[in-house]
């Protein structure tokens, strides 16, 4: 591309960005040249005109003063839209000023089950992850709060590292390290273009290491939202974050449980019934079938074919059904508070 070529493709550019700029913000042509008055700025409405039609070959003291008028980053002025045409790079978003980043910068809230063994059922881990520009990035600071204490205070955990963006397969990833913990992790939700909107509150993945003293990979269900949850809504949300949502299994204790003490109106419980599939389960720890195996060759073979029989899913995918509940629900508890 020659430079007469580059000249036509970013003025071109340059209004396209303006004019979405113009509509985000509710914004006339007159608009434009008011707010450059209140601001001893001198825009004429020819000026803003022959931008928008991408007649005028913009000086950088007029797109400083555009910027400065608008009150957005001058890159966003020069923001490249991403068209997929097969070529990977063009996919992976790290610029902080792309559109599709629009909704999903700010602080969260991220809650997750504990990967310790003798944590309580129901008992869930807080996190707080903030997101602030710096330079082109978008850069994630993230702080654990673990339950544990010492000397009166919370222990906590800290992680910094980028927010990426993939358009090829529609996902958000939050790289985070951990220098003191030689530590890394990553933290999946799905992606789609939120325009003008916020995301609020939406289920993801994160991939991580068990805490503990004998650390194993582990990949675990979060939720991510804007708000802190009181305990109540913790529990109600620890469900959701529960491995597989094919086939629900229950023991049949439980489940007469819940019914002993009305947990369950007579409506739920009749829709409930009407597809309940009756079976047994059995129920073997595994550590102690381990312990029995103990590098019996023939036992191992039996065991390979005993597990294609138990009952789990082959991966865990967060249902867009499971992900629409828990907003509906949260954004609920929201509004009745």
């Amino acid at each position: 591309m020659g430079a007469n070529e580059k000249l036509g493709y970013y003025t071109k550019l340059i209004a396209e960005n303006l004019s979405e700029i113009m509509e985000t913000q509710e914004l006339a042509q007159i608009d434009i040249v008011e707010r450059g008055h209140q601001k001893n700025i001198s825009l004429g409405s020819a000026t803003v005109s022959k931008l928008l039609k991408g007649e005028d070959n913009i000086t950088l003291k007029t797109l400083i003063q555009l910027s400065m008028v608008l009150e957005v980053p001058l890159l966003r002025l020069l923001e490249e839209k991403c068209v997929f045409d097969g070529k990977d790079n063009e996919m992976l978003i790290e610029n902080s000023y792309h559109r599709a980043f629009k909704g999903y910068k700010g602080n969260y809230h991220v809650y997750f089950f504990p990967t310790e063994k003798n944590s309580r059922d129901n008992e869930l881990l807080h996190a707080v992850m903030k997101t602030e520009e710096e330079g082109e990035l978008v850069k994630v600071k993230f702080i654990l709060y673990t339950g544990q204490f010492k000397d009166g205070k919370q222990i906590t955990k800290e992680y910094q590292g980028n927010m990426i963006i993939s358009l090829s397969v529609n996902a958000v990833y939050f790289q985070l390290k951990s220098e003191a913990e030689g530590e890394y992790c990553f933290l999946i939700i799905h992606h789609f273009f939120l325009n003008h909107n916020e995301l609020d509150t939406c289920l993801g993945v994160a991939i991580t290491s068990s805490s503990g003293e004998d650390k194993r990979p582990t990949m675990q269900r979060i939720c991510l939202t804007r708000r802190e949850m009181e305990k109540e809504k913790q529990e109600k949300l620890a469900g959701f974050l529960r491995l597989g949502d094919t086939k629900l299994f229950m023991y049949k204790r439980d489940y007469d449980a819940l019914i002993r003490h009305n947990i369950f109106s007579k409506e739920f419980l009749d829709v409930l019934e009407q597809i309940k599939v009756e079976d047994t389960i059995y129920e073997f720890e595994e550590k102690l079938l381990l312990k029995e195996i103990n590098g019996n060759k023939e036992f191992i073979k039996q065991y390979g074919v005993m597990k294609n029989y138990i009952i789990g899913d082959k991966f865990d995918k967060i249902s867009s059904e499971n992900n629409e509940i828990v907003y509906q629900m949260f954004r609920e508890n929201e509004t009745n508070s």
